[in-house]
C-alpha cells in the first residue's frame, strides 16, 4: 500500500471512497524496524533515524510506556507513525522547495 494513503488514514480521511473491505487495509500498528519503515516509505535509513531524532517519529510504545525494541536492541516503530512522520516531513520539503 503507497504511504500516501496510509497517511490519507492517518489524517482521518477517508482513502477509500466506495466500500471497501476490512482485509484491505494495513496493519498500522504493525511494527517496523528502521531499514522496514524506510523501505515501506521509500526513504533511506538515514531519513528514518533523522525523523526519530527530530521528534517526528516515535518509537513504538507498548501498554506501560515502555519503548518496544527488537532483539537486536533497536527501536521499532508503528507503521501508522511512519506514515504520518513521512507525511510531515514531504509536506515541510515542499514548502521549503
Amino acid at each position: 500500500m503507497p504511504i500516501a494513503l496510509l497517511a490519507n488514514l492517518a489524517g482521518g480521511v477517508s482513502a477509500f471512497p466506495g466500500r471497501c473491505p476490512v482485509d484491505a487495509l494495513p496493519d498500522v500498528d504493525a511494527l517496523l524496524s528502521a531499514s522496514e519503515a524506510a523501505a515501506y516509505a521509500g526513504v533511506s535509513v538515514g531519513a528514518v533515524c533523522n525523523w526519530a531524532r527530530r521528534g517526528h517519529l516515535p518509537v513504538a510504545t507498548d501498554a506501560d510506556g515502555n519503548e518496544i525494541r527488537g532483539k537486536d536492541g533497536r527501536p521499532r516503530y508503528r507503521l501508522l507513525d511512519v506514515a504520518k512522520a513521512e507525511h510531515a516531513t514531504s509536506k515541510a520539503a515542499r514548502r521549503a522547495a
